[in-house]
This record gives C-alpha cells, structure tokens and sequence, in this order.
C-alpha cells in the first residue's frame, strides 16, 4: 500500500491519552485540567444529551479572560488590592463573578478553532489533511458513536508522521523555504515591554495562536502564546498578565532562581521545508519563524501550512499515478 493511503489509526499515538471535560463543569475547573494535563484543548461531554459537543480550547479562555479584563478595567485596582500575591489563582479567579458562574459549554468554541468534524478512523491521512485544510480546524474526533470517543486527531500528530517519514516521500519538502516561497506570510510581533495582557489581546485580534516577540532592533528573541496563560497557574497570579512579557516569561515563584527567556524555534530562508517540519515536530510547537541574517523575523510557518504543501504533494503525485482509460 501506498504511504498516500495511510489511514489516521495508523498515525495515531499509541499512548494517547484522552481528556475530557464536562460540558456543565465551571471554567476555573475545566482550565485546570488543561494545565494539569499540559494540552491546548479537551473534548466537551454533555452528560445530559450524551453526546460531544465541541472542544474547550486555550483560545477560548484567552478570549474570554480578555473579555473579562476588558470589562473590569475599572473595577480591576478594587481586585489588586484585595487579593494578595500569595493567594491561589484558581481562588482568585472564581472570587470573578463572570468567570466563577461561566461554565465550560458556554465559551467552548467561542474563538472557532475547534468544531466538532468527526472523522472515520478508516479514513486516509491524506482525507484528514483535506478538513483541516477546508474547516482550520486543530483537531478531528474519532467517534465510535455520539457518546464514545475513541482518538482525537491533532494536525500536530500529522506533522510528527511526516517527520518520521522523510524516505518514502521522495521530493517532498527539499526545496528552500525561499524556493517554494512558503513562510513569507507577515508576521505578528510585539515588543518586550508589551504587557502580556495587551499580547493575548493582539492573539486574540489576529485569530493566531502566537506572535513573536522581537528587541528593540527587531530581534526575535521569544515566542508568546496563548499556551503562555498556563504560567499564570505555575505562580497563582491573576495580576500576571499586567506585567510585561519579558517579566511575564521569565517570573518565578519566592526564592526560586530566576529563569532566562525561552529561546525562539526558528529557520532561515535557507532552511528546506522538511527542516522546518523536523523543527515543528520535535519540539511540538504550532508555528516556526523565519529569519534573515539579522535574526529578524520575516515570515511564520504554521502547521496548516505544511498540511496544504502534504495536499498539493499527493494530488500531483496521485495524478501522476493515475492510469489512462
């Protein structure tokens, strides 16, 4: 069989595990569980109607806490000088009314990531690539019935299989990233002083899921994404997000030693496409930049944008494979 008619089961981890999240649990619970479990999104279980009704993404709560801040902008000082540092943030965020009576069905989806598009686990990797091309959506459920939930099917999972399977797609991805001019889209930055709130709400403006975070000389010199409002857990600060990124990144708890900034994952115009994949791969991040020689960032691949190359390879491919009649 040919590697173009893989089907998903076979690239599916083997030691996936699937986290939940009910559709009635409060939305300080539900992002706990995200932290916990270190993921960008769960699937929404309506126990009532037994069925799943969508995903509860990072996104959704970056864009509702923006929200919230947002409203209470006034209110927020009040806020600061009632709760100290030292109190938990899960308590501090449900001290928020809207947040506290906010539960998980009620935003899941709002930010439009992630839409339940079931898939059959008999489908072709190359049938995933397609509806993820056409919906941009993160992740496919596979559905045993309305109430089982067999596997989820990330993009990322798509990209770590074409990683481990450079020999069998000859000619894919060995061009330059300036050859096939992939990654010159514009790309989204803020500056180090830039608070964090102010960056989740440029995340949330752009619909990305990162921007890059460049010096005073358009530097990269980080990367800033909603996977980021996970640090406000780590230190139980709701005021977190008022200070700025580099303060943001880099706080720690009392008494801890400092931490440096997180190095940016990068490639230059020099880079193949397949490099960029290994990149996005190995470090399972959504999105590698491309920089000039002044380490300037000049464009951003994201994982949809491997997944339409993967497209445009097999349909060539399959044409070429085509008997004539």
């Amino acid at each position: 069989m040919s590697i173009l008619e893989t089907q998903i089961e076979e690239i599916i981890p083997k030691d996936q595990k699937l986290i939940t999240v009910e559709a009635r649990d409060p939305l300080p619970k539900a992002f706990k569980i995200l932290v916990e479990n270190n993921i960008w999104s769960a699937p929404v279980f309506e126990s009532e109607k037994r069925e799943y009704i969508g995903f509860i993404d990072l996104i959704d709560i970056v864009l509702y806490l923006v929200e919230i801040l947002d409203n209470q902008k006034n209110n927020l000082g009040k806020v600061e000088q009632t709760f100290s540092e030292e109190q938990d943030f899960y308590t501090l965020l449900e001290q928020v009314e809207k947040f506290d009576l906010t539960v998980t069905d009620a935003i899941a989806g709002i930010s439009k990531r992630n839409p339940m598009c079931p898939i059959r686990r008999k489908a072709t990797v190359l049938e995933a690539c397609r509806i993820f091309a056409n919906t941009h959506v993160h992740k496919l459920p596979i559905l045993s019935s309305p109430w089982h939930l067999a596997h989820v099917l990330s993009q990322l999972d798509v990209i770590q299989w074409l990683s481990e399977n450079e020999e069998k797609l000859p000619n894919f991805g060995k061009q330059t990233l300036k050859e096939t001019e992939i990654g010159i889209k514009p790309v989204i930055s803020v500056s180090l002083s830039t608070s964090a709130k102010d960056a989740f709400k440029e995340i949330v403006k752009q619909k990305i899921s990162a921007v890059a975070v460049v010096d005073s000389n358009g530097v990269l010199v980080a990367n800033f994404s909603a996977k980021d409002i996970k640090k406000i857990e780590e230190d139980a600060l709701f005021t977190r997000v008022q200070k700025n990124i580099k303060e943001y990144l880099t706080l720690t708890k009392p008494h801890e030693k400092p931490i440096q900034l997180p190095e940016p994952i990068y490639c230059t115009l020099d880079s193949t496409l397949f490099q960029a994949i290994q990149a996005l791969a190995k470090h399972r991040i959504h999105r590698v930049y491309v920089v000039n020689h002044k380490s300037q960032p000049v464009g951003v691949i994201s994982l949809i944008d491997v997944i339409m190359e993967f497209i445009k390879y097999c349909e060539a491919n399959l044409h070429k494979t085509e008997t004539p009649k």
